[in-house]
């Protein structure tokens, strides 16, 4: 799977939990900048993710990440 085609999915996946259907995200998206994501929606945005791409993210992973890049090379590491 590309980076464009794990950043389209990542899209849908932070505009359906966070319900904002226009939003729009780039990998240079810093993720504390994404608006409406807490640590909640955190939640619910990792468990997507894990069962979209099946793949499994540790807490110690996901804390360290500062932009929607970061995110998608870690999905891609692991498919």
């Amino acid at each position: 799977m590309t980076q464009e085609q794990i950043l389209k999915e990542l899209e849908q996946i932070f505009r359906s939990i966070l319900k904002n259907k226009m939003l729009g995200i780039t990998t240079e998206s810093k993720l504390s900048d994404i608006k409406g994501w807490d640590s909640l929606s955190n939640i619910y945005i990792i468990e997507e993710i894990e069962t979209r791409f099946n793949v499994e993210l540790y807490a110690g992973e996901v804390v360290v990440l500062k932009t929607m890049k970061d995110l998608v090379q870690l999905i891609q590491s692991k498919i």
